[in-house]
């Protein structure tokens, strides 16, 4: 079975995480993107993404490891 273009981004993503890859990764986001980095703490744009995961990769101590428990995707293709 295929899997869906969203999938294959998500698992992108998680890779470029993990291998702290982040030009791959800020790729993935638009320009106007919000990342939620937690509750009441937003990064919004690429700028602001890149150096949010970039804190969050030193605060794990570069040990950060991602990956989807499951998915489900609605809608069409």
């Amino acid at each position: 079975m295929t899997k869906h273009l969203i999938e294959l981004v998500i698992k992108k993503a998680d890779t470029a995480i993990v291998q702290e890859d982040f030009n791959t990764l800020i790729d993935i986001y638009s320009a106007d993107a919000v990342l939620v980095v937690k509750p009441g703490m937003n990064a919004t744009g690429k700028v602001q993404i890149r150096k949010a995961f970039e804190a969050i990769a030193t605060h794990f101590n570069h040990t950060l490891h991602v990956e989807q428990a499951g998915m489900k995707i609605f809608g069409s293709r």
